[in-house]
């Protein structure tokens, strides 16, 4: 052993590891010269959607995946997604809806079913239909809603599509941002103003330049023409602010779109039939005629608003609604039917997000009839009046207008809003969601909000650099200015409400992508399933991200609206850029891979080693002979 010195042990564990890494180099070819064969993406809308799909098909190269890119104009391509179907690949971004029901895109009858699921797919004889179209009639059948079990239910629905049939991938959304003067402390720019209020306070004496008053908000508005939100419609404008500030829901949704008890709290008497009890002690504001005092909500209100929204506007969001009964000052019973065709009663999933409207003051509105005695008049001057002066039981009313310029807004004192001993309903968590006002302390003096009305973009940020906006939600060719401001504090408010992403087309003409055949090493996963799982995972989204938004952008990984908070899955499958794991894929499933080197497991890179170790007692006998030969 009299060759083992210090410096030849070094030298062999060089050696060893050196032996070893060679087993993990990858040499990655710029393009690969097998081509295992050829998808139709399509696009529309802008330049940017088809540079994201020449990026997409750099990276589908080294699979052996040719990409032909096309794009079309949007009637044209709207007629490819719902009736031609002449795709493999499609990048687009859908408006989808908040409601956790997405049979309209994901069923096999969805009539935006772009991606051509079919039961066959995924037929489970125990359950006699497709198992994504199991996950998605039994979720509308688990009451209540928003029940834990439904939102379990719908996690399980979500990693289920993404890993086991994969029609698609999420890519990224824009992220939304809002600036505020640092001297505002416990502003929370993810939920609403109005909801962030009981928790803030300007910090600093004198505020900030331009703003020298500790009891007031300033923030820009719409120039609105309309404020009782019964009566909004697409050609009017309504205030940002105004309507969430003075009026209250009877339930409240969260930004996270958890459902909480308002004005009221809703009893389950059965899956078809609620008992509304309405929250007593709350006293709506005073109206502008000075008519009515002190009056208080009660069942007349609720049954009010929405008898409005279900016989009067004909809302199909109400079609749930059969019918409402009183049974006393506080109390009113919902009869619900979600499908009149039938004899019995159906239940609905949709009513508690309609439950979540504004209610409105029946003393005010329903001061006279039309000739059935029922319906309200809707001429009456106090329904003109509402629209510019509304009111409501919220935390402010209206103090002074000046007609397309300003608008402020005064607390008021007997809101209840302010009284624990409402608010101490330990189902309303109110403290943690809205606050305490600290009504003794520093926040007493937070009383006032202004609306400036602004005319656009660079009058807003004039505004606010000025001084004389609190809070600004960002435009991003400002950004920079406000991030390197040292009296600005830059929050991200949020992400965009649209669903982008790369959906792959299922039906079986399609050939590769769609193919249902077994995989040869895993009968249980079929070759379409393969090819879509290792696009996925060859795909960069960081990277595009960079290229594309300057990393602006948030990358999302639910089939879903990405801001529907409770309801997406934590743990969802996430198919983060993993080239190695594409190519493993393609070549199990029976593909050609230029360059292909396994990755070594555990049990390879044992006998690696220990055939590398074996070269040990070689090494030592040569070091001995090149000794004795000295």
């Amino acid at each position: 052993m009299r060759g083992w010195t210090k410096k030849s042990i070094i030298w062999d564990f060089i050696l060893i590891f050196s032996l070893i890494s060679i087993n993990y180099m990858q040499i990655e070819p710029i393009q690969a010269s097998t081509v295992n064969f050829t998808l139709v993406a399509k696009t529309s809308g802008s330049v940017y959607n088809v540079d994201l799909l020449h990026l997409v098909a750099q990276k589908l190269q080294p699979l052996g995946i040719d990409l032909q890119i096309i794009y079309q104009d949007w009637p044209n391509f709207i007629e490819e997604l719902l009736s031609f179907h002449d795709y493999d690949l499609v990048y687009l971004d859908m408006a989808v809806s908040l409601n956790p029901d997405y049979s309209d895109i994901y069923s096999e009858n969805g009539t935006s079913n772009l991606f051509g699921y079919d039961k066959e797919m995924d037929w489970n004889v125990e359950l006699e239909t497709g198992k994504n179209e199991w996950y998605l009639n039994q979720a509308q059948k688990i009451f209540p809603p928003n029940s834990n079990e439904r939102i379990q239910h719908i996690w399980d629905w979500e990693q289920y599509l993404m890993d086991k049939l994969c029609p698609l991938l999420p890519i990224f959304v824009p992220k939304t941002y809002t600036a505020n003067w640092k001297p505002l402390k416990g502003y929370n720019s993810t939920e609403d103003l109005i909801q962030s209020w009981g928790k803030m306070f300007w910090q600093s004496t004198t505020v900030h330049e331009g703003q020298n008053r500790r009891d007031e908000i300033v923030v820009s508005d719409y120039d609105y023409s309309e404020l009782n939100p019964i009566l909004l419609t697409n050609s009017t404008v309504n205030s940002k602010y105004i309507n969430s500030f003075t009026l209250d829901p009877l339930l409240w949704i969260d930004s996270d779109r958890s459902i909480w008890p308002h004005l009221g709290t809703i009893k389950y008497l059965n899956n078809t039939h609620i008992q509304i009890d309405v929250r007593q002690g709350i006293t709506w504001a005073n109206d502008t005629d000075d008519l009515f005092y002190n009056e208080r909500l009660d069942a007349e209100d609720i049954y009010f608003t929405f008898y409005l929204w279900k016989s009067v506007l004909h809302d199909t969001a109400f079609d749930w609604l059969e019918d409402m009964k009183i049974t006393g000052n506080y109390t009113l019973e919902m009869f619900i039917d979600d499908n009149p065709a039938t004899i019995e009663n159906e239940p609905s999933i949709d009513y508690l997000t309609a439950l979540s409207q504004y209610i409105l003051p029946e003393h005010y509105l329903n001061q006279t009839q039309l000739i059935d005695g029922i319906t309200p008049d809707i001429t009456h001057t106090s329904w003109e009046k509402f629209s510019k002066y509304c009111f409501g039981t919220g935390l402010f009313e209206i103090n002074t207008q000046l007609d397309h310029f300003e608008t402020t807004l005064n607390r008021r004192t007997n809101s209840w809003w302010l009284d624990t001993t409402i608010t101490k309903d330990p189902s309303l968590n109110w403290q943690v969601r809205f606050g305490d006002f600290n009504v003794g302390g520093t926040y007493k003096n937070l009383t006032k909000l202004k609306l400036i009305v602004t005319n656009d973009i660079i009058d807003e940020h004039t505004l606010f650099m000025k001084g004389q906006l609190d809070i600004i939600d960002v435009w991003k060719d400002y950004q920079d200015n406000y991030e390197n401001n040292q009296y600005l504090e830059v929050q991200q408010s949020g992400i965009s409400n649209i669903l982008s992403i790369i959906g792959y087309n299922l039906r079986q003409n399609r050939g590769a992508i769609a193919d249902r055949a077994p995989t040869p090493t895993d009968p249980g996963l079929s070759m379409g399933l393969a090819v879509r799982k290792a696009i996925n995972y060859a795909i960069d989204r960081e990277e595009m991200n960079k290229i594309l938004n300057g990393n602006n952008y948030q990358i999302i990984n639910h089939p879903t609206n990405p801001r529907m908070g409770i309801w997406l899955n934590p743990r969802i499958i996430k198919y983060d850029h993993d080239l190695q794991l594409a190519k493993e894929i393609m070549v199990n499933a029976g593909f050609t891979i230029d360059n292909f080197t396994p990755r070594l497991n555990g049990f390879s890179l044992l006998l690696s080693s220990l055939a590398v170790l074996a070269l040990l007692p070689i090494s030592s006998l040569i070091k001995k002979r090149q000794i004795k030969n000295k």
